[in-house]
């Protein structure tokens, strides 16, 4: 029988879940004012921009949201209301259009009595563009650490947007996968207050405010805004005899999760937004749209028809893998596509071979070199993705590579890292490079002539104040060679100056 990743790691001897932490820290004192889950934008489009914020409300409530050219706020270019309701838990929405491509602007929010924290934004640009950088990011776990990622984010003016990869909370009770911050509600979450909660108790972190305030995102789910494995059919720790149905559970994680992120539109997550001429960035979801469970049996688990991803949604993503009007095709994806005998994780798309096998037949004949950003591993990697007759010393035969990035917060699989890293690299030739102990993310920074990808860790995450996130390694690939090959780790520059933070 194929096992997940946690089970092979700790059979292998290679790595293994690590027991969690000091005892819970107090729970931190209800949110205050009006606006105390801070603002957030996402999913820009040339013209628009979703703004969001919630107001903690028992009836409706009518808000005003001022939208500036400056941090100041002295050039008002539009403003917009829109109504905080009890059934969407307090959160709001707003499409602000009208906008100009490429452009920085400032927001607020005016309700009651209340003026919200200044947000910033940015739509996305049109015609050439030299140069694009995004944060790249996944697993923010409350319970196992301190955002510190977030605020290293927050503090970096010069990028365009945080994309976030998935596992945007997770939905485990207190000391179940972590034990160093207190969650609301305590227990599993179920219900869709339980999910609404859990959200809240996220969005009280400071340092995922100030995020969120400086920076669009584009966000997708995984598993664990629903359940760990989750699947179509289920997950392995959901009992519907005393947890009720899955389809309940999944339709109320599904609606806490588009009430609480700003993302546009709340029937899917899969989606892709352009990047001028640059980049076209494709955001799959490879967990809740018709995946099939774990496998069986081997013979289940090379059925041609085996899917991590609909068919839909496969025809969809081949389709924008062959345009050619991008210098660079991203593919932002929960879980690893490269194939990885060392690990062997069914949960990833090692599970879902034949399907495999035609996405990268697609990412073969595609026209723009394709960079896969992956989350999910709480590590950071480095692949070739190989094509037929590859060669590891030469990298010869790669079709493109993968770039995984750590959690925010979330702990190693590694008991022992240096040894996982040996086995890992060890059994898996067009890995280029992992590192297993820290957490930290991909700083992707795009230019005509190349894809650049820094690994930035943090050394502790487990502590309130940590020493600033160092840079690992950088790798880079082209369009003339779309093997993943290793740079000086030296930090790459904007062209120009940032524009301002929002105050």
């Amino acid at each position: 029988m194929p096992l997940g990743r946690r089970e092979l790691l700790r059979a292998s001897g290679a790595a293994a879940v690590t027991s969690l932490l000091p005892a819970c820290e107090p729970p931190p004192p209800p949110p205050s004012g009006r606006f105390a889950w801070g603002v957030a934008s996402g999913d820009p489009t040339p013209r628009s921009v979703i703004l969001w914020t919630r107001l903690a409300v028992s009836e409706a409530e009518t808000l005003e949201v001022e939208l500036f050219d400056d941090p100041e706020a002295r050039r008002l270019v539009t403003t917009a209301s829109a109504t905080a309701e009890p059934s969407r838990d307090g959160c709001v929405k707003l499409d602000v259009e009208g906008l100009a491509p490429g452009h920085v602007y400032y927001y607020r929010f005016r309700a009651l009595d209340g003026v919200s924290p200044m947000g910033r934004t940015r739509t996305l640009p049109e015609g050439p563009l030299a140069q694009v950088r995004l944060g790249v990011v996944s697993c923010s776990n409350y319970a196992a650490g301190f955002f510190h990622v977030y605020r290293h984010l927050a503090d970096r003016p010069d990028l365009w947007a945080i994309v976030h990869l998935g596992d945007t909370i997770y939905e485990y009770a207190d000391g179940e996968y972590g034990a160093l911050r207190a969650l609301d509600p305590p227990g599993l979450c179920l219900s869709l207050e339980d999910y609404r909660r859990r959200h809240a108790r996220y969005r009280t972190d400071l340092d995922a405010q100030a995020a969120l305030r400086q920076h669009p995102l584009l966000a997708v789910w995984d598993d664990h805004e629903f359940a760990n494995n989750a699947s179509r059919d289920g997950a392995p720790g959901h009992d519907p005899v005393t947890m009720g149905p899955w389809s309940d559970r999944v339709a109320a994680a599904r609606r806490a999760f588009f009430e609480w992120m700003p993302v546009r539109d709340e029937t899917r997550v899969h989606r892709a937004l352009v990047l001028g001429d640059l980049a076209r960035l494709i955001l799959l979801d490879t967990r809740m749209d018709e995946r099939d469970p774990a496998p069986l049996d081997v013979a289940d688990w090379n059925r041609e028809d085996r899917r991590i991803v609909s068919d839909a949604q496969e025809r969809w993503l081949v389709d924008l893998l062959s345009e050619s009007d991008v210098r660079y095709t991203l593919v932002g994806n929960q879980v690893l596509l490269a194939p990885f005998p060392a690990m062997n994780n069914v949960d990833a798309w090692d599970g879902y071979p034949a399907q495999r096998g035609r996405v990268l037949g697609a990412i073969e004949a595609s026209p723009a070199p394709v960079v896969v950003l992956t989350g999910d591993t709480h590590s950071s990697y480095a692949f070739d993705l190989p094509g037929p007759g590859y060669d590891a010393a030469t990298q010869r035969g790669a079709i493109g590579v993968e770039w995984g990035a750590s959690a925010i917060s979330s702990p190693t699989l590694a008991s022992d890292p240096r040894e996982a890293e040996r086995v890992l690299l060890a059994g898996t030739p067009h890995l280029r490079f992992t590192e297993q102990e820290h957490r930290g993310f991909v700083l992707l920074d795009l230019r005509p002539a190349r894809a650049r990808a820094e690994l930035w860790l943090i050394d502790d995450v487990t502590t309130p104040d940590a020493a600033p996130p160092r840079l690992v390694r950088a790798f880079e690939t082209t369009a003339a060679d779309r093997a993943c090959r290793e740079v000086d780790a030296t930090p790459s520059r904007l062209d120009g100056a940032a524009p301002p933070p929002a105050p």
